[in-house]
Order: C-alpha cells, then structure tokens, then sequence
C-alpha cells in the first residue's frame, strides 16, 4: 500500500516555527517577517530597543494678532462674495488688500506713487473707486 501523505507539505517544507520568547531576546530576522505585524511584537520590540527624544514643547502662534484676525475675515468675505457673485468679485482689490504692508513698504522706499493703481491708493490698499464699491459685511 503507497504511502499517503495526510498534510498539505511535508516536514522538510515547513516553515520554521517562532519562538515568541526567542523574539523578544533578539532583534527582528528575515524569518520573523510575518510577525513584524503584530502589535504585541512591536511594543515588545520598542521596549527593549527602542528610545523616545524628548524634547520641549514650543507653542508659536498661540493667540492671532489683529492682523491675522483681519486678513482672515477678508478672505472670508470674499470666499462669500466669489461663491455668490463671481461676476462681482474685485481680484485685484482684494490682492492690493492682502499685501498692503508690502506695497507700502516698497513704494515708501523707493520714493515713488504705485504704479499699479489707477486712482489714489488709500492706507489699506484699495483706491477710491474700490473703496465705495465693495464693503465687507460687518456683524
């Protein structure tokens, strides 16, 4: 009578078994790969080699300054006013609004008007005609 194999692969073909014992005691081989994804192998693995950097917390920017508070309800009001009137919506103004301190900046040092504005332009950045024309909501 033949010799009838009952399991699917003989014993030479077998994967050798992991010792869970064996693992903790040593670092992570090719072998151990189907391991490596188990949570209670990482944890085990960070407990014996693993180290945290400690290191101080910085908070920056804990609390918005005026100007941050201002710039955001301009984008605000104008993300309102593209979505609703897309026709209406000024870019430029409201561009010239968002970099008023750079404009400023660079027009005070180089001693002349900005050559981008067709009309006066005033302290916040928007000229005359922009100024009547589009207002933001106040609540």
């Amino acid at each position: 009578m033949p010799h009838q194999r009952n399991c699917r692969t003989s014993h030479s073909q077998q994967r050798p078994r992991l010792n869970r014992s064996a693992l903790s005691d040593r670092a992570p081989t090719a072998l151990d790969t189907r391991s490596l994804s188990s949570l209670s192998f990482q944890v085990r693995n960070f407990q014996l080699c693993g180290e945290l950097r400690r290191t101080n917390t910085e908070v920056k920017n804990s609390l918005p300054t005026r100007v941050t508070i201002e710039t955001e309800q301009i984008l605000n009001w104008f993300d309102e006013t593209r979505k609703s009137t897309p026709d209406s919506a000024d870019y430029d103004t409201f561009y010239k609004k968002l970099v008023t301190n750079v404009s400023e900046q660079n027009s005070c040092s180089r001693g002349h008007k900005n050559d981008y504005a067709k009309t006066d332009v005033h302290s916040d950045g928007t000229d005359s005609e922009a100024r009547e024309s589009i207002k933001p909501n106040e609540s």
